[in-house]
């Protein structure tokens, strides 16, 4: 791994990468076919993300575990089918029914009844065939590029399942883009009946690690280590922007017209006006790497750390203290007017905030 300090959640999913690099290298993981295993009390299991599926709650996390809530958080459920029994990054849904989950070990998921049942469509043996298939493909009048493309494909089959997913953006029940270590990018068009690499996430030749994706009107916004931003609009090729804080991002979050707040290390928050072409910093009460955001529905964001400080930020009153979690927070969302839910390595927590 590269020579940059993670800490918190980041660590925990960066160690589990190193575990399955090394076990897993030239094989075909038992957990890429194994379902989540059953438990009691699944909303106390480790979860990385939550979003909405309409009004359903849909949260994912360790060992394929896919929890869902129908009642703002109160109580919880297994989702029936989850084929795969991996650690399980980041979810998100086009609508009340459709959506994808991603993982490590290159997983995949979709599903269409509102996260009740989930099929895999990709992992990391799928990817790797792929990536070397479009790179042999691939000419582009420059057989020096394509050469490299083609050693970089045939490693990824060599190494294995090992390259997690982190993040995806979903723009339609058709649209998908998942993202990933060492700048993997893939895209689906037709409801992930085809993925293709994302040819057009190209100012990356390090191979950075992407951590987030954000849609803020027609500009979709990729965040990563070493200070990485890409930014690209309406669907055309994305290019790298500079922005003032060298270290690693985690998150971005904003919506069209509104001010856009991407967040890293150390409580380091960076802002935009002109939705991602031009960003400053802010000067962050956080004490800890941030790691989770969350838009509240008076435009309001919030940043949790991984120190479980909540702080609100918006540009009439500044950043604001407004809570404690029980917990490092891995995400977050609002479900009541004045209730948060959270998880994190603890499961699901929720906290209120405001009169």
């Amino acid at each position: 791994m590269r020579a940059i300090r993670f800490t918190g959640l980041a660590v925990f999913m960066l160690f589990v990468l190193n575990l399955t690099t090394l076990a897993f290298a030239n094989s075909q993981p038992a957990v890429l076919s194994e379902p989540a295993e059953r438990v009691e009390q699944p909303d106390q299991a480790y979860l990385l993300s939550i979003t909405k599926a309409g009004t359903r709650l849909v949260a994912v996390g360790e060992a394929g575990r896919i929890i869902l809530s129908d009642d703002n958080g109160t109580s919880w459920q297994q989702a029936d089918v989850v084929p795969v029994s991996v650690l399980l990054t980041d979810v998100a849904f086009a609508n009340e029914r459709i959506g994808w989950a991603v993982g490590h070990l290159g997983v995949v998921l979709r599903t269409e009844d509102g996260g009740r049942t989930w099929h895999k469509q990709l992992d990391g043996v799928k990817v790797a065939e792929l990536m070397l298939d479009h790179a042999t493909r691939a000419g582009g009048g420059n057989s020096d590029a394509q050469a490299i493309a083609v050693d970089q494909a045939t490693r990824l089959v060599e190494d294995g399942p090992d390259k997690p997913f982190l993040a995806l953006q979903v723009s339609s029940s058709e649209q998908a883009l998942v993202i990933g270590a060492y700048g993997l990018a893939l895209r689906t068009n037709d409801g992930g009946q085809h993925w293709s690499p994302a040819t057009e996430v190209a100012d990356n030749p390090g191979g950075l690690h992407y951590y987030a994706a954000a849609q803020v009107g027609s500009a979709q916004i990729l965040v990563g280590e070493q200070g990485l931003l890409l930014r690209s609009e309406e669907g055309g090729a994305y290019e790298r922007v500079a922005q003032p804080y060298p270290g690693t991002l985690f998150g971005c979050i904003g919506e069209a017209g509104r001010p856009v707040l991407a967040f890293g290390l150390r409580g380091n928050v960076v802002k935009s006006l002109d939705g991602g072409s031009t960003w400053t910093q802010l000067e962050s009460p956080l004490k800890a790497s941030v790691q989770a955001a969350t838009l509240l529905l008076d435009g309001t964001i919030v940043l949790a750390a991984e120190n479980g400080q909540l702080a609100a930020w918006s540009t009439a009153t500044g950043f604001s203290s407004i809570g404690q979690a029980g917990q490092p927070v891995s995400a977050l969302i609002q479900t009541l007017p004045n209730t948060l839910i959270l998880v994190g390595p603890h499961g699901v927590e929720s906290v209120r905030f405001g009169a």
